[in-house]
């Protein structure tokens, strides 16, 4: 809600200049205008200037107020004739209805926007969605809602708001799809036909846009909105428009109270005055004040259905989530059994009968009946999953509203914001030292950690949009035995209510398999934390829980009900007395779990250099104390971190070596990588024989294979198990490139069939894996020459290819040899370098000066500021250099064999036709 009534420097330039204090006083006094909103917006006119503005077929006599509207993309003021005006004395033309208030002759209807203290206020309104818009009958009672901080547009009469059946230009433009609007029109119009008709016009227009409608109602006997805010307060009307009724329900209370008698009854919801026998307006789409029909004309019958809803369904606030009924208990929606629910629909079926030829008979107490009732119920009441629980947090003494940069504010509850859950108290001013002690079972850096994701809660939308590529991972408690990670799940369950979850990574694991509905518990959850999980299960492999963490389309599929998608909006936590198995390093994990070690112990009487803390029963056993006095501290603790964590994220630094632990717990073959500096490299090789025989080597440091002489010249291999009996060792070269496979998805086993290194012919290397440049590399662990001719271990090639490059002619060899000796060899296998210095100086000799560019080039990478990212396999390119023949050329990059070199297809050379492969620098390439 903005704050409508504080100025803003410079904004009261064009503000009027004669205004008399009558009419000052009429405005704030007389209809509880702020002076500010007033001042600005209403000029005293003479009777002479009022006949200039309206210009009346009868002469005004008196002088009165003018209101001009403004522009409201710019705040600026409008033409003299754009407002409305009331002379000090009513205006009664001869022969003529009286009239109070006045609008310009000629103005065609519209919607009139006062003047605010801020210009862009209409402006930033109307680019906010989520702000409710009001319709009310008139400037000043609008300028009576602006007062509250409501956004209250004008019209000059109930019908104004367009003409022909047809919204204004004005209208039109402020009837945005996925608006709320309010129509606050006078209390009367029980009394006035014409006036139900037109609210009912109004509201069908703005919802064939795709418009939410609601009608504020109150005390009929103070008929403006403007009456009732002096008579009862600026707060009993906010009340009223908390409590508005939606349109369709307003309208289907209009037609049942049609038929009360009852005057005495207030409008204190929808309540019209007793027909008469004088006229009612027809309740169609095209009425008009035309259209009324007799009172005695026939009212159109229900059948069981309707009058079982509204029997036992019209007493308050319902809503259906998935096939589920909700009924609003005044802080949130809670659910309802459907056996209760169709109990209590065949109860009342039991009493009601129907007259079938001339009898009356109970002819629908029958299972049939029931469900159709119920189904209609639920069909009538059903919401998009994607409303229920919105951004903040429902509390049990409001809703703690989140604004988008992170602060809060504490609002009523509202049945329109649809809660499943209601969680603990926000009281700011709580003391913070039981929850304080609580947090110390984390580390500091933990700590942080822990209280950004459960902060993320709160609007995890709004988080993901502020955060992009730098979400919010799940993270794993681990830790064994009374060390706080079961306290702190309590709490945050105080704090999310019925908003958290319990569903456990077999739930997940389950989910996969086909068992769908296990999941379906976590539709509207805020947080997810189980409890208990087991270590039987790969957390590489689960994927729908990739899918919950990030935010990606689940199904909920409840038994017997049909399966519809889902996006989770919740964070996850889960308990893990021993961690899962985290095989893989690839992307999918490190961007989506983390590590919290729960290292400390609870015990009474704790020693604390044995990293244990004294333990407080509370904490265990008082489900009081942590609603009243923990949940509320901690509630604060969340909203202190939230604005931090939409400005500066979360750093899982903390969490990095927990997880490197947890996947050398899980595969031994990641302690061997980071012992031996072993990691992906993008074009990197490894011979599999050398990783062979350094694995060997290292599992008999390791003592896990041990060497003992058979007596026949040979040694006799003695392995010993790990402590994860899921991890067996590699026990034969055949096994190594598969179980590398595990914690480097992405590398490929390849054939060399180079001839510079005869004696690795036919040898198979490892792609995409290398050695850390740090790491002294002996021979045997030395990458492979890059190979120009390569194939897959799965499809060696028949015949021996044929030999390619960049170049042609002597030229072409010199520089092929030149480029694999210094690239690959050149200082990597701890040889002399002079000799390759002095090979090196010899072969550069020879080259021409276009080669000995060429080959900078190459050494250099200069002209490859990112390849990889600007070229694609498939893409059709041609060379660069205009100088050149390849200028000309045409062809598609059909491999790329490193970083800055690629295989390219020619399907057009030298004015030749037919394909020919060359490697190529992509320095030399462009697409075309």
């Amino acid at each position: 809600m903005y704050d409508n009534n504080n100025p803003i420097d410079g904004q009261f330039s064009s503000t009027p200049k004669n205004l008399s204090s009558k009419h000052l006083i009429e405005w704030c006094e007389g209809s509880a205008v702020n002076e500010a909103i007033a001042r600005l917006n209403i000029e005293s006119l003479t009777d002479k200037e009022f006949n200039e503005r309206i210009r009346p077929k009868e002469l005004i006599k008196t002088g009165g107020w003018w209101c001009r509207g403004v522009n409201w993309r710019t705040g600026v003021f409008m033409g003299t004739w754009y407002g409305q005006g009331k002379p000090d004395k009513a205006h009664h033309p001869e022969g003529s209805k009286e009239c109070k208030y006045l609008t310009a002759s000629g103005m065609e209807p519209d919607a009139i926007f006062l003047a605010m203290p801020d210009k862009g206020y209409w402006a930033k309104i109307h680019a906010d969605l989520s702000i409710p818009r009001h319709w009310a009958e008139g400037v000043k009672k609008a300028g009576a809602g602006l007062s509250l901080g409501l956004a209250v547009i004008a019209l000059t009469g109930v019908w104004n708001w367009g003409k022909g059946g047809k919204l204004a230009t004005f209208v039109e433009e402020w009837a945005q799809p996925g608006t709320t609007h309010y129509i606050d029109f006078d209390s009367d119009y029980g009394a006035k036909p014409s006036c139900r008709a037109a609210i009912i016009k109004l509201a069908q227009l703005l919802i064939e846009r795709g418009c939410t409608v609601h009608i504020t109602c109150w005390d009929s006997n103070f008929k403006g909105l403007d009456d009732f805010i002096v008579g009862k307060g600026g707060d009993a009307f906010l009340q009223a428009v908390a409590d508005a009724t939606a349109f369709t329900e307003w309208e289907k209370q209009l037609k049942k109270n049609e038929r009360k008698t009852n005057p005495s009854k207030t409008n204190n919801s929808i309540l019209p005055p007793v027909r008469t026998q004088e006229n009612v307006v027809c309740l169609s789409s095209s009425s008009s004040k035309n259209d009324y029909i007799p009172d005695t004309a026939p009212i159109a019958g229900q059948n069981f259905i309707l009058k079982a809803e509204d029997a036992l369904y019209s007493d308050g606030h319902y809503v259906s989530i998935g096939g589920l009924l909700y009924r609003f208990t005044g802080s949130y929606y809670k659910e309802l059994n459907e056996s209760s629910e169709k109990r209590r629909i065949g109860g009342w079926l039991k009493t009601y009968s129907e007259k079938v030829k001339g009898v009356w008979v109970k002819n629908r107490a029958d299972t049939a009946s029931v469900n159709a009732v119920f189904s209609w119920v639920v069909n009538q009441t059903a919401v998009d999953p994607l409303q229920v629980n919105p951004g903040g947090l429902n509390c049990s003494n409001g809703v703690v509203k989140i604004h988008s940069d992170g602060s809060h504010e504490l609002v009523a509850h509202d049945p329109r914001n649809i809660y499943t859950y209601v969680g603990c108290k926000y009281d700011p001013h709580i003391h913070a030292t039981d929850c304080d002690r609580l947090l110390e079972c984390l580390e500091p850096s933990q700590r942080e950690i822990f209280l950004r994701t459960a902060a993320a809660a709160l609007n995890l939308k709004l988080v993901r949009s502020k955060l992009t590529g730098r979400g919010v991972k799940g993270l794993l408690c681990h830790g064994e035995g009374s060390n706080g990670k079961d306290t702190l799940r309590a709490v945050l369950a105080a704090v999310y209510g019925n908003g958290m979850t319990g569903k456990s990574l077999s739930d997940f694991k389950s989910y996969d398999t086909g068992r769908k509905f296990t999941l379906a518990g976590i539709e509207g959850s805020i947080c997810n934390w189980a409890s208990e999980n087991t270590a039987k299960v790969d957390l590489d492999g689960i994927q729908s829980l990739k899918q919950f963490i990030t935010g990606d389309p689940l199904d909920i599929e409840r038994k017997g009900k049909d399966s519809y998608e889902y996006k989770s909006a919740a964070i996850f936590f889960a308990n893990c007395n021993k961690l899962p198995s985290i095989t893989g390093g690839t992307s999918a994990i490190d961007d989506r779990y983390g590590i919290l070690r729960f290292d400390k112990t609870y015990a009474r009487n704790a020693i604390a250099a044995e990293g244990q803390l004294e333990a407080d029963p509370r904490f265990k056993d008082d489900e009081k104390f942590i609603l009243e006095q923990v949940a509320p501290a901690m509630l604060n603790k969340l909203l202190e971190r939230l604005p931090l964590l939409l400005s500066e994220g979360i750093d899982y630094k903390a969490t990095k070596d927990a997880m490197q632990k947890a996947q050398e717990e899980s595969r031994h073959l990641w302690q061997f990588a980071r012992e031996v500096g072993l990691e992906v490299q993008s074009g990197g090789r490894v011979w599999v024989k050398d990783l062979w025989e350094l694995l060997v080597d290292w599992y008999e440091g390791m003592g896990i294979l041990d060497k003992e002489p058979d007596g026949k010249g040979k040694e006799k291999l003695i392995w010993h198990d790990l402590p994860n009996k899921y991890d067996a060792p590699v026990k034969s070269i055949n096994q190594l490139s598969s179980r590398l496979s595990e914690i480097f998805p992405k590398i490929q086993v390849c054939r060399y069939l180079e001839r510079e290194e005869i004696e690795r012919r036919h040898q198979r290397y490892l792609l995409g894996v290398g050695f850390v440049q740090v790491s002294a590399k002996t021979a045997k662990t030395s990458e492979p020459s890059e190979p120009v001719y390569t194939a897959r271990v799965s499809s060696e090639p028949e015949s021996e290819p044929k030999n390619i490059g960049s170049n042609v002619g002597a030229n072409a060899e010199i520089s092929k040899t030149l480029t694999q000796r210094s690239i690959q060899s050149f200082g990597s296998d701890g040889s002399d370098d002079s000799q390759i210095l002095l090979d090196f100086c010899n072969l550069f000799s020879k080259l021409s000066d276009a080669n000995k560019q060429k080959l900078a080039e190459l050494l250099t990478g200069v002209p490859c500021s990112d390849p990889l990212k600007a070229f694609r396999v498939g893409d059709k390119v041609a060379g660069n250099r205009q100088e050149d023949a390849s200028y000309n050329w045409h062809g598609r990059i059909v491999d790329i064999t490193t970083s800055i070199t690629c295989k390219v297809d020619w399907q057009e050379r030298e004015g030749m036709r037919g394909g020919r492969v060359i490697s190529m620098l992509f320095c030399n390439l462009r697409k075309i």
